[in-house]
């Protein structure tokens, strides 16, 4: 496609906090306005976690014979297992991922709306495992919580104060983007255009 750099190929493991109002589809939309051509595929079953994908077939099949340049992981997140068995997952899959010498991004994800002091032992996890695994860390969780504190008029949570709605997928997308494809302006500088896209609900 002319314009665009080379197919890369992107594998997401998870749940739905991933497959939530397609918000993979939003992650490719993003990376086409940036002349990046993306194939997706997703693994993702509604609370599961990352230690039961790990025991998947397809899940190692795709990834030893997927020929994917990356492979987001995201385990579930309410409740939130812990520390031990995020990093558990993740080594587990990762075995996998090392042997084809992708690279593994760990998407963290957010806090309940009604719990939303529960982000700090969830980020601190996410950090610990993405630096004792050499993986990428897309901070959403982080950056969601910071909305959700400094933005309170901005609504990022479905009905049932746990998944994204539109806006929150939106935000999702946009992080994952910047953390696989890091360029220009570092994530925080971006998160303030984020704010301004969701307040009037242009994205």
């Amino acid at each position: 496609m002319e314009g665009f750099i080379s197919m890369r190929k992107i594998l997401f493991i998870g749940n739905s906090h991933t497959y939530y109002n397609d918000m993979v589809a939003m992650f490719k939309s993003k990376c086409c306005q940036n002349n990046i051509e993306v194939h997706t595929t997703m693994l993702t079953h509604g609370g599961k976690t990352l230690l039961g994908h790990s025991d998947e077939p397809e899940v190692r099949f795709n990834i030893l014979y997927g020929d994917y340049e990356y492979v987001v992981l995201q385990d579930a997140a309410h409740p939130f297992g812990g520390a031990d068995n995020l990093l558990n997952g993740v080594v587990k899959i990762k075995n996998y991922i090392d042997q084809v010498k992708a690279k593994t991004v760990l998407y963290m994800t957010w806090a309940e709306k009604a719990a939303p002091d529960n982000q700090k032992g969830m980020s601190l996890a996410y950090r610990n495992v993405a630096e004792k695994t050499n993986s990428i860390l897309a901070p959403v969780g982080d950056y969601w919580h910071d909305i959700v504190i400094h933005y309170p008029e901005i609504d990022l949570f479905d009905q049932d104060g746990k998944h994204a709605n539109k806006s929150g997928s939106f935000l999702a997308s946009n992080i994952l983007y910047h953390s696989v494809f890091p360029a220009g302006k570092g994530i925080s500088l971006l998160v303030a255009d984020l704010v301004r896209l969701l307040r009037d609900g242009s994205f």
